[in-house]
């Protein structure tokens, strides 16, 4: 037998596999968090604030309510008094008590009334989206106003710098847990956007009732980002079609047979679900609704798969394969599902959880401007670190462009 034909060892030629494995690996070369630990060491004046600060926000809120609910307002000063409280970011502590009086007020018909209370009567009342300023640039504004209301002015500033403090005190424990997973070092090929992650979640639900939901999803979308970084950038062809079968198994046995550095990522999706079994969906006494997420998340890492097996394979989707898959791995209908089972009773209905993880029109248009416009920013990027053609690259070639 010639040197050219010795049969190296099983142990050898697994070795020398992975070895290759690892020498034909990319990396997209993104940049640190610059966050680093500061909202584990930042603190606010509200943070740990006392007995007495609490009693005095509950009284000011009871004073606002009766105002709300004053019977013997007009109809000019109440929409004043509404529209004021839902501007200064202070509305959803009065939801049920500002919907029964704009309900009252729309039964009894346009008013007969100056200019300045029939544009208020139109803008409020169709305004029950709330729409509204954010309450840290409107709160100056209406400090300056010489018919603001003393009470409310003082009960808004409250209740901001309080809710500022349990935002703060939610990114102190997000970022322990990462700092705790250590996704740093152990999966450097990642991006690190836990703050940004955050962010975005916040814009989905600000409310304090929110604030275990908030928690989850911050986790749960942070993750999603790295299982896109494994499929994009990191993953073998033959791990990801094994990882994308053990999460569909989703069992905590599996973990063994997939490869180091992917059951770091398993093991941390299988733990979120597991912590937030109880604290979300226990609590609220419905088991079906862990079905629901489960299942959402399987459809976004299967929408991964997709697209690694089309980068791998030289396979180039035409424009509507791109949008049909896109819809789902833009992560939109994953975090609407997760949003529901957040939000708890009355949302999060079999029937509301059905109609989420359909993909049904609202949310695919939803994705595929994020999809689209996310692309448009990032193409030329893309293209130059190799990735999978975008969607800008499926149109121009469909339409020859």
């Amino acid at each position: 037998m010639s040197p050219a034909q010795v049969v190296l060892p099983v142990s050898a030629q697994t070795q020398k596999a992975a070895a290759s494995e690892e020498a034909n690996r990319r990396s997209a070369g993104y940049h640190p968090s610059f966050w680093g630990e500061f909202f584990i060491t930042h603190s606010s004046e509200y943070a740990n604030c006392d007995a007495t600060v609490l009693r005095k926000h509950e009284e000011l809120q009871q004073k606002v309510r009766g105002m709300i609910l004053d019977a013997a307002a007009d109809t000019s000063k109440k929409l004043e008094f509404i529209d004021a409280t839902l501007s200064l970011g202070v509305g959803y502590r009065f939801e049920a008590e500002i919907e029964s009086e704009l309900e009252k007020i729309h039964s009894q018909g346009a008013p007969d009334c100056d200019l300045y209370t029939a544009c208020s009567w139109f803008r409020v009342l169709r305004g029950q989206g709330f729409a509204v300023s954010a309450a840290r640039q409107y709160i100056p504004i209406y400090e300056a106003d010489s018919t603001k209301n003393d009470t409310l002015l003082h009960f808004a500033n409250l209740d901001f710098n309080l809710l500022q403090a349990l935002h703060q005190s939610e990114i102190r424990e997000i970022t322990r847990w990462w700092k705790d997973l250590d996704f740093k070092t152990r999966l450097s090929y990642a991006r690190d956007r836990l703050i940004e992650c955050y962010f975005w979640i916040l814009g989905v639900q600000y409310e304090p009732q929110y604030s275990t939901s908030r928690v989850f999803l911050t986790k749960v979308i942070s993750l999603a980002s790295v299982f896109d970084d494994t499929y994009d950038i990191y993953g073998t062809f033959d791990e990801l079609k094994l990882l994308t079968a053990v999460v569909d198994r989703w069992e905590p046995e599996a973990t063994d047979s997939l490869p180091g550095y992917m059951q770091i990522l398993y093991g941390a999706l299988l733990e979120v679900f597991e912590e937030y079994k109880d604290k979300l969906i226990n609590a609220e006494g419905k088991d079906y609704c862990l079905y629901y997420g489960k299942e959402a998340m399987k459809g976004l890492v299967r929408s991964y798969h997709t697209e690694a097996v089309s980068f791998q394979t030289g396979y180039v989707q035409n424009f509507e394969e791109y949008l049909e898959n896109s819809a789902v791995s833009s992560g939109y209908p994953m975090l609407t599902v997760e949003a529901l089972i957040g939000m708890g009773a009355p949302y999060a209905t079999k029937e509301a959880l059905d109609w989420a993880l359909k993909v049904p029109r609202i949310i695919k248009a939803s994705s595929d401007i994020c999809r689209l416009v996310d692309d448009l920013r990032t193409y030329k990027v893309e293209e130059e670190r190799g990735d999978a053609p975008s969607g800008v690259h499926c149109y121009m070639r469909d339409y020859n462009v």
